[in-house]
C-alpha cells in the first residue's frame, strides 16, 4: 500500500509478485477479493518467492553491482 509512483510498488506490480494498492478503493477491492478467494494469498506467496529466487540471488546482485562499478571506472 503506497503511492503508485513508488519504485517498489511499480516493480512488484510489474513482476506480479504482490497484491498492490495505491488507494483506499484498491485496498477495499483487494481485501474483498481475498475474502472471496483466500487462495489468492497462497498464489501471491508463491509468486513473491519465485520473483525473489529469479531476481534477487546474492551472487547475481553482487555481479551486477561489480559490473556497474567496472563500467563507471572504465568511463572515468
Amino acid at each position: 500500500i503506497c503511492w503508485e509512483g513508488h519504485a517498489a510498488y511499480q516493480y512488484l506490480k510489474k513482476k506480479n509478485a504482490a497484491i498492490t494498492a495505491s488507494s483506499e478503493d484498491e485496498i477495499y477491492q483487494n481485501v474483498k477479493n481475498i475474502v472471496h478467494n483466500p487462495e489468492i494469498v497462497s498464489e501471491y506467496a508463491k509468486k513473491a518467492y519465485i520473483c525473489g529466487k529469479n531476481n534477487h540471488q546474492r551472487k547475481d546482485v553482487q555481479k551486477m553491482l561489480a559490473d556497474d562499478f567496472k563500467m563507471v571506472i572504465e568511463e572515468c
